[in-house]
This record gives structure tokens, C-alpha cells and sequence, in this order.
């Protein structure tokens, strides 16, 4: 076994080397550092022109249904209830008709296509539940014309 003293060299060099890794390890890293590559720069990008704005969409408003003035009427102006009595000057208008029955006439007279006439009208009597209007004109007898109207829960306008 060698002796202490010839350990002793061994030793001392081993502190030594071991001293020097740690002030290496504790120097400024910006001493020991390698300069870095500059940094490139982007390549300047070749100038966009301004996108056009697009005109703005006109948006048409929906057209609305024609909707014919008046609609189909069974025109009583002339129509006596009774042969012989008094017309009942009354017009029945079906535009606003709502029913499930198809508009139809008292016997004698015919459904039109056009609107009961809007001249001499004197009085109406409207039928909620139905959308139907009996148009009364000059001549009508208008405490029968308002008393019929109650009786079908019409609303006399008169």
C-alpha cells in the first residue's frame, strides 16, 4: 500500500481539479458564450393593394299578394224573399270568407266574382266568425237589417 504521503500529491491535485470545474461552472455564461447569428430579417413583403370593398346587396322587400277589392258576393239588392215583396237591398260579401262552407246565393240569384257595389251603402252587418259582411243599401228596411244582424251575432254598423 502506498503511503500517505505519496497520496497526498493525488489528493491535492484531485481539490484542485475539482476547485477548477466548479469556478467554471460558476463564471458568467456571457463570457464563455459563442456569438449568435444575426438575426434575419423577414423579407419585406410585397405591398397588397386595399381589397375593393363589395357594393352592398340590396335585399328587395317580398312583394304582397294582389288582393283583390271585395271578392265573391251574392248580390240581393233586387231579390224579394217573398214573389211580390219588397227587395231586401242587401248585398252578402264573401272577400274576408273564413268558413268551411263554399260562399254560395239564396235560390234566384248567382255568386259574382266582383265586390257588392260601394255606392247607397246605408249599413253593414259583420259576421266574426265567418268573415262575412251583409252590405245594406238605400231602401233596406233598417230595423229588420239591425235585428237580423243580432240574431246572428253580427256586428251592425249603421
Amino acid at each position: 500500500m502506498p503511503t500517505r504521503r505519496a497520496c497526498l500529491p493525488l489528493l491535492c491535485a484531485l481539490v484542485l481539479l475539482a476547485g477548477f470545474a466548479c469556478d467554471e461552472a460558476t463564471s458568467d455564461p456571457a463570457a464563455t458564450r459563442q456569438p449568435s447569428a444575426p438575426a434575419v430579417a423577414d423579407p419585406p413583403q410585397a405591398e397588397q393593394p386595399e381589397p375593393t370593398p363589395e357594393p352592398p346587396v340590396e335585399v328587395a322587400e317580398p312583394t304582397p299578394p294582389v288582393v283583390p277589392e271585395g271578392g265573391p258576393r251574392c248580390d240581393h239588392r233586387e231579390h224579394a224573399t217573398k214573389p211580390g215583396g219588397e227587395p231586401r237591398r242587401v248585398c252578402i260579401d264573401y272577400t274576408d270568407h273564413k268558413g268551411a262552407i263554399e260562399p254560395r246565393c239564396f235560390e234566384g240569384v248567382e255568386l259574382s266574382e266582383e265586390p257588392c257595389p260601394r255606392e247607397a251603402v246605408i249599413a253593414s252587418c259583420k259576421l266574426p266568425a265567418t268573415g262575412v259582411a251583409m252590405v245594406y243599401y238605400e231602401g233596406a228596411d233598417m230595423a229588420r237589417a239591425k235585428r237580423d244582424c243580432e240574431t246572428i251575432d253580427g256586428t251592425f254598423e249603421g
